[in-house]
């Protein structure tokens, strides 16, 4: 693995680790209920927020080429067999 590749898996492990040791507190000082309210709210903005994202991206594509079809994404306008 190259450097920046290492950095992201310490990067999440990171996080995963922090996001552990944040459940185990809310846990045991009894603000479970808060706790699951805000990951929940996150995750709901996360969601928002990608779909908000991705049809402003479509918009664009069509407004800024809309003769692009898609079909050199997966090599469809070429003949399929290469034998």
């Amino acid at each position: 693995m190259d450097e920046n590749k290492w950095h992201y898996v310490i990067m999440y492990l990171t996080f995963f680790s922090l996001g552990m040791i944040t459940t185990a507190i809310a846990i045991t000082q009894g603000f479970f209920q808060e706790f699951i309210f805000v990951l929940l709210a996150g995750v709901l903005f996360l969601v928002f927020s990608l779909a908000y994202h991705y049809v402003r991206g479509i918009d664009y594509m069509e407004e800024f080429h809309p003769d692009y079809k898609g079909e050199d994404m997966y090599d469809e306008g070429e003949t399929k067999s290469k034998l």
